[in-house]
């Protein structure tokens, strides 16, 4: 009974752009563009969305991702895009944490939080920051935790939950090596495996 599906009810949702249809069909088509890699074109599109809502994560984390899909798959050595990356990942961020701070049951905030810590930890361990990306994906993993609550508010919730149950065992021999600094990580991959 407590993988239910249901929408908290004490919950605010007003605001939140991942639950608006006219945003979610917007965005269709400049994710397709990313993964078809017309960067310009979702670059755009995203430009768009933060003029609209500079306050909000979502156009920032969008335009980090596009930034990311320049860098993977074939120019993963190259640092050309990393100053870009993680200025995009660290002002979604900061407007997460904003959100978050106003309202701490707001999980759409917790989402980008975790999404922008995550990727930021997954390119701090390509390039062997290791200290950076392990306390990233700790707080990643943290606001994971925090939007477990409603994992059925979307699809986007329900990705990174799978994500998470995907790469649990890779988690739990990394925080066997981290040691102290991942201990909340380590009670979350117990509970996911």
């Amino acid at each position: 009974m407590s993988n239910v599906d249901v929408a908290p009810a004490a919950v605010d949702i007003s605001g939140w752009l991942l639950l608006d249809k006219d945003i979610q069909t917007e965005l269709d088509g400049a994710v397709q563009n990313i993964y078809n890699f017309k960067h310009d074109r979702a670059e755009r599109q995203f430009r768009s969305l933060r003029r609209r809502y500079p306050n909000h994560p979502m156009p920032y984390f969008l335009l980090g991702l596009t930034t990311w899909w320049k860098i993977m798959p074939s120019n993963i050595t190259s640092q050309q895009y990393d100053k870009v990356f993680l200025a995009y990942m660290d002002t979604a961020i900061t407007r997460g944490e904003a959100l978050y701070k106003r309202d701490n049951k707001n999980y759409e905030a917790c989402f980008f939080l975790s999404a922008a810590y995550g990727f930021s930890a997954r390119l701090n361990a390509e390039r062997h920051n290791w200290r950076k990306a392990t306390f990233a994906s700790k707080n990643a993993l943290a606001y994971l935790e925090k939007s477990q609550e409603a994992n059925g508010l979307s699809p986007e919730f329900l990705f990174g939950q799978a994500l998470i149950n995907y790469y649990a065992p890779g988690f739990r021999i990394i925080t066997r090596c981290c040691g102290p600094c991942c201990y909340s990580s380590r009670r979350a991959t117990k509970s996911w495996a």
